[in-house]
């Protein structure tokens, strides 16, 4: 079966400062196919590192469409980076998707700030014709590319319109 895998998250950085307990990112995309591909299965890799001194009470989450799919942690004196894989089917459909990765650590506990290197994969297996896939950008962008053809649109009447107007006054 052939397979297509792409990177949500690539060593995506993300700081929890001082005294702070949470952190997360997100990132959407759309996956489209048409009547003659069939999704056999979509599979989610992380794998995540702390870095900084050790911490109880750490973990990394993956929610994916609103749905916690993915949680590795981080127990005391251990520093070591974590990985999971999971099967995200019934999870990960057509349309647009939504990819939120949510890093902990208790603020009680650990007061120092600490870094964690984030690294997502998503891997699609289908038959038939290769799904379509955009690139995971974060929200605002995505939202972004969704008015883009109307803002062109507008900007387009106004300058037709205001070449229009100079022409009736010759």
């Amino acid at each position: 079966m052939p397979r297509k895998s792409f990177y949500i998250f690539k060593n995506e950085r993300i700081d929890i400062g001082w005294f702070a307990g949470d952190a997360s990112k997100k990132k959407m995309f759309r996956l489209d196919y048409g009547r003659d591909t069939r999704i056999i299965g979509i599979t989610m890799y992380l794998r995540s590192k702390m870095v900084g001194m050790w911490c109880s009470g750490a973990f990394t989450e993956v929610i994916a469409n609103g749905q916690s799919v993915c949680k590795v942690e981080w127990g005391v004196f251990d520093t070591e980076p974590k990985e999971c894989t999971k099967d995200v089917t019934g999870v990960i459909g057509k349309g647009d998707n939504e990819i939120v990765v949510r890093c902990h650590k208790d603020p009680f506990v650990c007061f120092a700030p600490r870094t964690w290197y984030v690294t997502v994969i998503l891997t699609v297996e289908y038959e038939g014709r290769e799904p379509n896939i955009t690139p995971p950008m974060p929200e605002w962008a995505y939202k972004l590319m969704q008015v883009a053809p109307w803002i062109a649109l507008a900007v387009a009447i106004g300058a037709f319109a205001g070449y229009s107007a100079r022409g009736e006054k010759k």
